[in-house]
């Protein structure tokens, strides 16, 4: 059995996840998927590598790429503050149902 393109996506992502933990230390396998999948799509692009399985080759054999790709793994509070569209998908799907709760309760895990 052939794998298909989406498989191969998969296990490409794991075996970059993989290595970057051997090597770095860095264990980002409960990451999202889809948010995984995103920011490596913005590092192929970035660090012109055409698959997962070249990029992996290349964070492997230099620290300075593996910088690079860990930067992209980090949401900062100043770029979701910039984010016209969550906010806007905060007030329509969040803050609606947030007010049909007699009371709230909100925990920040950290800010900046």
């Amino acid at each position: 059995m052939i794998a298909q393109p989406d498989e191969i996506r998969e296990i490409e992502l794991d075996l970059l996840l993989e290595a970057i933990f051997r090597v770095y230390g860095y264990n980002f396998k409960n990451y999202a998927r889809a948010s995984l999948h995103r920011r490596m799509a913005l590092a192929l692009i970035q660090l012109e590598e055409p698959t997962l399985t070249s990029l992996t080759n290349r964070l492997i054999r230099e620290p300075a790429c593996f910088a690079k790709v860990l930067a992209l793994f980090s949401v900062t509070v100043t770029e979701m503050f910039r984010d016209p569209s969550f906010f806007k998908a905060l007030r329509q799907e969040v803050i609606p149902t947030l007010k049909t709760y007699p009371y709230l309760k909100v925990w920040v895990a950290g800010c900046a």
